[in-house]
């Protein structure tokens, strides 16, 4: 646009371009961001089998820096236990047979997970050559082929999805080493495939 002396308007006003600029990112940065959030949270399929990896800064402090596999999924809730933690807290010990610490509630439950083949009777098939029951292990089981959780980690109804929707979690398919991997190690290596 040229004004009547034949100079243009931006010439005149060399601010013009860069604030048009800037008006624009402001207009447009916010609907940007909106949008890759929406892709961050895309639904999660969470079903038995699946970890939950907390998301630095997400959770509530009994889940931070956990990971937590999926042993059943429902409308009434859903649960799991954390894999990753020895004890609740630096100064508790674990009591006799019991591996690590499964969650939060209900302290007076009990979780076996096993590699055993065939898996012990009433034991709940979970991932291939993986499966859980309820109780301790049993004495007879090998080392390195069983873990007993002490606690749940436990959902109400639509807690959990909530929880992932606003991004307090990754979800991710598990895996049977997943589960024997070193405790101090596991969040680490799982949340470094996100960061």
């Amino acid at each position: 646009m040229s004004g009547p002396d034949g100079r243009s308007f931006a010439r005149r006003h060399p601010v013009a371009p860069w604030l048009v600029l800037g008006v624009s990112v402001l207009v447009l940065f916010p609907r940007l961001i909106t949008s890759l959030k929406d892709h961050e949270h895309v639904p999660a399929d969470l079903r038995p089998g699946v970890l939950l990896i907390a998301r630095p800064g997400r959770v509530s402090g009994a889940f931070d820096e956990t990971v937590v596999l999926l042993l059943e999924t429902g409308r009434e809730r859903t649960w799991g236990v954390v894999l990753n933690r020895v004890r609740p807290t630096p100064d508790a010990s674990p009591p006799p047979d019991v591996d690590r610490w499964g969650g939060p509630v209900q302290p007076e439950n009990h979780v076996t997970i096993t590699l055993e083949e065939p898996p012990p009777e009433g034991a709940i098939p979970l991932l291939a050559g993986l499966s859980w029951h309820l109780g301790r292990r049993e004495a007879r089981t090998p080392l390195g082929r069983a873990l007993t959780f002490e606690g749940l980690s436990v959902w109400g109804p639509g807690q959990l999805e909530s929880e992932v929707a606003r991004g307090a979690w990754w979800v991710t398919p598990a895996k049977a080493a997943d589960v024997f991997t070193a405790p101090g190690s596991l969040w680490v290596e799982r949340a470094l495939q996100y960061l």
